[in-house]
């Protein structure tokens, strides 16, 4: 798995917003199994949880659910994992997250050479974007088909693993 963020910093910060989904893409390089997906979290936030899952990519933006991997508690700080058994072949996804309560997840501060990935039109050595932020979505399962209509760059995208069988 390839994941083109260059990041310089690691920051404690929520890397979310309340119904909003966060769209973070990632490139598989071959056929892989993800049995496990994992956060870091940063501090304690009472009542937070974050619902989780994967879409497809198409012309550079989320397309189709594959899978929605549920709530995941993040009130408490430490790492925390979902279980999965999903099957990625070579090619572009996006990781998408939603809250209900804004968590202290630690997510990548400062992003270079990513202008790119949401279609920056002319070069630029600057930190910037590398995720979108999709406002207006309520919390609750993942729809099958990835809402686009209000998408909007940003950085500040929370870290994530994934275990691979």
């Amino acid at each position: 798995m390839h994941s083109p963020h260059i990041g310089t910093t690691a920051t404690n910060s929520n890397g979310t917003a309340t119904d909003t989904l966060i769209y973070i893409p990632f490139c598989v390089a071959q056929s892989i199994t993800i049995d496990r997906i994992a956060f870091r979290v940063g501090a304690d936030t009472t009542g937070s949880k974050i619902r989780v899952g994967l879409y497809s990519s198409h012309n550079g933006q989320p397309e189709n659910l594959i899978v929605d991997v549920g709530e995941i508690d993040t009130s408490v700080s430490g790492t925390v994992q979902a279980t999965l058994n999903t099957t990625l072949s070579a090619g572009w996804y996006f990781l998408a997250i939603n809250t209900n309560n804004p968590p202290s997840l630690v997510t990548m501060g400062n992003a270079y050479g990513t202008y790119f990935l949401i279609g920056q039109t002319s070069p630029s050595t600057a930190s910037g974007a590398y995720s979108y932020q999709q406002s207006s979505a309520t919390y609750g399962a993942l729809p099958s088909n990835a809402p686009v209509s209000n998408l909007s760059p940003r950085s500040n995208s929370p870290i994530f693993w994934f275990r691979v069988v």
